[in-house]
């Protein structure tokens, strides 16, 4: 097998099955996912912001990793069934958390005029289980407890184990 072949990423949910496909063009992004993804520290955590229309996120653990620089480049796009890496809004300060766009969010500009696709870097794909993510971005949703924001997954949502698979 080459070490160029893309990786694949086996995220099996409470909700169902998703599979990923990793960017091989996006080293240290794709290597930290799966580090982690290898680590078992994905495993039982939760899908705990979903917002329809937009994107479903988890990857919060326990010691996250120290922050990654971005790798954004001109073929960064934030489409639908994309994963990317979330982040403060400080550049550089990816760690582990990561959301899977369920719109095409390449379109999205800030008032100071950066783009979301120059912000958050794109490092894979869903190839499977799509029909899990959008099931996912439909849950019904409370404030979450800890910013407000109409996100919380009511019947919560786990990443109940993550895998290579070949």
């Amino acid at each position: 097998m080459s070490t160029n072949a893309p990786v694949k990423v086996l995220l099996q949910t409470t909700a169902g099955n998703i599979t990923a496909e990793l960017r091989t063009d996006k080293p240290i992004t794709s290597g930290n996912f799966k580090k982690i993804v290898e680590s078992g520290k994905y495993d039982n955590t939760p899908i705990y912001r979903v917002v329809a229309g937009f994107m479903i996120q988890g990857g919060r653990i326990k010691q996250e990793p120290p922050a990654i620089p971005d790798e954004i480049g001109k073929d960064n796009h934030n489409t639908p069934y994309s994963i990317a890496m979330a982040k403060t809004c400080e550049p550089n300060s990816a760690t582990s958390e990561f959301f899977i766009n369920v719109a095409d969010n390449s379109k999205i500009i800030y008032p100071n005029g950066t783009s979301f696709d120059k912000t958050y870097t794109v490092f894979g794909k869903v190839t499977a289980g799509q029909d899990v993510v959008d099931a996912i971005a439909k849950e019904k949703v409370r404030n979450s407890p800890e910013t407000g924001e109409k996100s919380y997954p009511v019947n919560p949502v786990a990443i109940v184990k993550a895998s290579i698979v070949k």
